[in-house]
């Protein structure tokens, strides 16, 4: 949550994804003779994960999560972490291929690395699909918890569904909102609110204009300053031009 404000402070947006995942763990069994054992059950875990807004997308008209058609999260991931989800049946076990190489670090004030063989692009996409021509692939984790998937249908034959690509190119995963409320799984909201914009307002922009403002101020001051201190001026006349201006000012 304090990841999510930050961006929000920064960028004017903070979004989140709250995922669900299924997790093992262990708790003690007592026995009929008294003795105490130990079983693994699956249990469903909830948590959120900030998202940096340079690496979230919304459809340019929206003003909220629940207005767009869809929004995506857009993230690097290691080779293996993928391997893994394919492995446990949540990705479907298709070839990954190779990592589209278009992110430009020097925006963000990083060096380039110098490899990425083991990265994964990782396009989530989180929205409206049409019904026709959506085939539900890698969603065991989804069984597991026992989630529905029994979304109506809306009038133009669209539904509420997840839509995993890797590398611009591979569908991992494409399933049905399995949710019980049908919701999204992306939250936002916007530090200072811009009307009618989905992108808020962050506080390096609101005080953009007072900081202007103060540089004025405190430039002025100091110029000021350097008259009130040593206000002391020496013309050689013979060297003056004539008409010349001897106003005294920082500077001269």
């Amino acid at each position: 949550i304090a990841e999510v404000v930050l961006n929000g402070a920064i960028y004017g947006t903070g979004i989140a994804k709250v995922v669900v995942e299924s997790r093992k763990n262990r708790v003690p069994i007592q026995n009929e003779d008294g003795t105490l054992t130990s079983e693994e059950k699956l249990y469903p875990c909830v948590k959120l994960i900030p998202i940096d807004p340079r690496e979230f997308v919304i459809d340019p008209l929206a003003r909220s999560i629940d207005d767009a058609i869809g929004c995506a999260h857009v993230m690097r991931s290691n080779v293996h972490k993928i391997e893994a989800k394919q492995k446990s049946g949540i990705y479907a076990n298709v070839e990954i291929g190779s990592y589209s190489d278009d992110d430009n670090f020097s925006a963000y004030g990083e060096t380039t690395p110098s490899s990425k063989e083991d990265w994964v692009k990782i396009t989530e996409y989180h929205g409206k699909v049409p019904k026709s021509m959506l085939d539900p692939i890698g969603s065991v984790i989804e069984e597991e918890l026992e989630m529905t998937q029994d979304l109506p249908e809306d009038e133009a034959g669209m539904v509420e569904a997840i839509v995993t690509i890797a590398n611009d190119s591979v569908l991992l995963r494409a399933i049905e909102n399995p949710f019980f409320m049908h919701d999204r799984s992306i939250i936002a909201y916007q530090h200072d609110r811009v009307p009618n914009r989905f992108w808020g307002r962050g506080i390096a922009e609101k005080g953009y204009n007072p900081q202007k403002a103060l540089d004025a101020e405190l430039r002025a001051r100091i110029d000021s300053l350097a008259l009130a201190t040593y206000p002391v001026a020496l013309v050689n006349g013979m060297m003056a031009p004539r008409n010349g201006d001897f106003s005294i000012r920082p500077g001269r």
